[in-house]
């Protein structure tokens, strides 16, 4: 959507989806406040009829954000894609090689001056849960000549360049707490108004603090300032309206999934469905720590009276006829009752307050006396069923967030049942991967478009996450692949097994993994020895050969070249080949 300047400045005057930016900003605390505590208090409330409001006073204070390790456990669980082999990433130029300069000249740099796969891994992953009304904008810094050195500045982080130099695109993060207004249409934004900061105008040594708002649309990039209520764009050299050469807004919303279905602009976390949940959970622990503490702190009773002077009122009239009236106050004034200090009632004291029981009582009657103190105590049965209660929730609440059984249940599960329970997981994290493969791809897309070298030749992405948890053993896989081969499985079945063997293999060595995968492109006749293929006549000589001598050949090359990953797969089999026929020409002896 391009917004003329009037239009623009119409917006941020009457902000006409302000009621969508806090119904995002109320669902966001929502879920907000179970995961970091911020605002956990707003749900304890004083229960009318129960308790007095200092008593839900004393109460909130008692009370911690519970909440926090439910949705801990519950998030982690989500977030076990991150553990996950077989992520597979492609960027797709005019020339192959360019693909490797953009990941490591470009998206090496990309966020607070890390890399792409770093921002997924941290504040992505996070803001999935806390911050996902938010938006992801890539823009580029501003730069400045000093002392004939240019400098840029990116995101408060100044860095020195050449003239020359291409701008380099990054990302940085809009809250929902500072957007003034957005539209959203689908998963298009088509415009968003956020604070962009605050500049002090000083007229006759009066200082006034003027708000600065940047404004996106696929027409421009806008900075309009609010000054005693009166809007204006920004003319200013340094600060004037830029052309938006993308055509359309580089701002992607954190959330892809809508809270309503017909409202474009709330999203929700895949913890929203919980919030009434959490918030239950958060009362009864409220509930059970009062209960506790009164446990532990009795309240002490004795068998009183009404305070005689007072009459019950716990106040008193000076008076100066009265034994406690005071000059400090004026004659008539009310003061505490010195009797019973305030509190309306006397204990016992003396043989003229007692009650006598008597001594001759009617037949059938005998003398009884209740008791004169005590103390009151919650029963030790109502402590230990709201404890009950509460784990019982806390459970629930975490088998609805994982549908993964093997968490809250303690019953012995065989290992197919165990499988079976994540399985379901897998299908909530897939979710998830969707949500964060849709955003990365947005942004590398903004990124690579937005970058003077690369906007030309840069034909998209291919961005894919494992959804796999749970591979078998090495054991069993190599067993599957005896089998499959038994059962004449063709080439490319067994090749992919054999990726699954390495996966297994090098779960926790990413580059052990990502060699061992580069040269089961290489290799031919992946999976199978060179004794299952010498004798079979379907197959030349020439690829026997180079079965024969491909680990050999794979040990020189890996000697004499440092970085064999950066190769092509073109490159690394030439170099093999020529290997391959040194030995078969009597360069290395004969095995034969």
């Amino acid at each position: 959507m391009r917004i003329s300047d009037d239009k623009a400045i119409e917006i941020c005057k009457e902000r006409p989806n302000s009621r969508v930016v806090a119904s995002c900003i109320s669902t966001q605390n929502d879920v907000k406040r179970h995961v970091d505590g911020t605002g956990y208090e707003a749900i304890l409330k004083q229960v009318d009829g129960r308790e007095t409001l200092q008593q839900a006073k004393i109460r909130k204070q008692m009370s911690k954000p519970a909440t926090i390790p439910i949705t801990k456990i519950i998030i982690d669980e989500l977030n076990r894609w991150t553990n996950a082999q077989g992520t597979e990433k492609v960027y797709h130029f005019d020339k192959r090689d360019k693909g490797k300069d953009f990941l490591k000249d470009v998206l090496s740099n990309v966020w607070h001056g890390k890399s792409m796969s770093d921002f997924v891994n941290t504040d992505l992953k996070e803001s999935l849960d806390t911050e996902f009304n938010g938006f992801y904008v890539v823009t580029k810094g501003k730069r400045v000549i000093e002392g004939g050195q240019t400098y840029e500045h990116r995101d408060g982080v100044i860095v020195a360049v050449d003239d020359n130099d291409p701008y380099l695109p990054y990302i940085i993060f809009v809250s929902i707490d500072d957007t003034l207004d957005f539209l959203k249409s689908g998963d298009k934004i088509e415009y968003l108004v956020y604070h962009f900061g605050d500049r002090v105008d000083v007229d006759n040594g009066k200082e006034t603090i003027v708000k600065q708002y940047r404004f996106l649309d696929d027409g421009y990039s806008r900075i309009i300032e609010n000054k005693d209520d009166e809007w204006a764009i920004v003319e200013t050299e340094g600060f004037a309206p830029i052309p938006n050469d993308l055509g359309y807004v580089p701002a992607v919303q954190v959330s892809n999934s809508k809270m309503f279905v017909h409202t474009d602009g709330v999203m929700k976390s895949q913890l929203s469905f919980l919030v009434p949940m959490l918030d239950r959970y958060l009362e009864k622990d409220s509930e059970l720590i009062q209960a506790e503490v009164l446990h532990a702190f009795p309240k002490h009773w004795m068998t009183g009276i009404k305070c005689p002077e007072c009459s019950g009122d716990k106040f008193v009239i000076n008076d100066p006829k009265k034994w406690y009236f005071t000059n400090d106050l004026d004659t008539g004034e009310q003061l505490t009752c010195p009797v019973c200090t305030g509190e309306g009632s006397i204990v016992i004291k003396d043989s003229t307050q007692v009650a006598k029981v008597p001594q001759v009582l009617p037949e059938g009657f005998r003398p009884y006396s209740s008791d004169v103190g005590g103390y009151i105590v919650p029963p030790i049965e109502s402590l230990e069923y709201l404890s009950k209660d509460r784990k019982a929730l806390a459970d629930e609440i975490i088998y609805a967030g994982t549908s993964n059984k093997n968490i809250v249940s303690n019953k012995f599960k065989t290992a197919t049942e165990n499988d079976n329970n994540l399985k379901t997981l897998e299908d909530k994290i897939d979710d998830r991967l969707r949500n964060i493969e849709m955003v990365e791809i947005f942004l590398t897309d903004a990124v690579a478009k937005m970058h003077a070298d690369y906007k030309k030749s840069y034909k998209g992405c291919s961005i894919k996450y494992s959804r796999r948890l749970i591979y078998k053993t090495e054991t069993q896989i190599l067993t599957d692949i005896e089998t499959a081969k038994r059962a004449g499985m063709p080439l490319s079945y067994i090749k992919q097994m054999q990726i699954e063997l390495y996966r297994s293999k090098y779960v926790h060595a990413p580059l052990e993994l990502e060699l061992a995968i580069k040269l089961t492109n290489v290799e031919n006749f992946v999976g199978y020895t060179y004794d299952e293929v010498k004798d079979n006549d379907f197959i030349s000589d020439e690829d026997k050969k180079y079965k024969f001598y491909f680990n050999d050949a794979m040990e020189s090359v890996l000697q004499e070249n440092n970085d064999i990953l950066s190769m092509t797969d073109a490159e690394l089999k030439s170099k093999i080949w020529e290997k391959v026929k040194e030995y078969g020409t009597g360069g290395k002896e004969s095995e034969d």
